[in-house]
């Protein structure tokens, strides 16, 4: 805005998180996917950090997208 020559005050700016807040909050939720009942694959792999060995597991579901990590 400033680039544009408006001037605003921080007030202006809380007032207008106020009123867009819960719109762009429904908007994230939408787009956040949704995990499945069922997982497809699980995944594991030996992993080296910092000298010591770890195990690394991965769940996918049936749309191969990645629904949790666990080390």
């Amino acid at each position: 805005m400033a680039f544009r020559g408006i001037i605003l005050s921080h007030e202006t700016i809380r007032e207008w998180c106020h009123k867009f807040a819960y719109h762009f909050l429904e908007v994230i939720k939408k787009r956040e996917r949704q995990p499945h009942d069922k997982w497809h694959l699980l995944d594991e792999m030996n992993v080296k950090i910092n000298g010591q060995w770890f195990v690394l597991w991965r769940a996918v579901d049936r749309e191969r997208l990645e629904v949790d990590v666990f080390l």
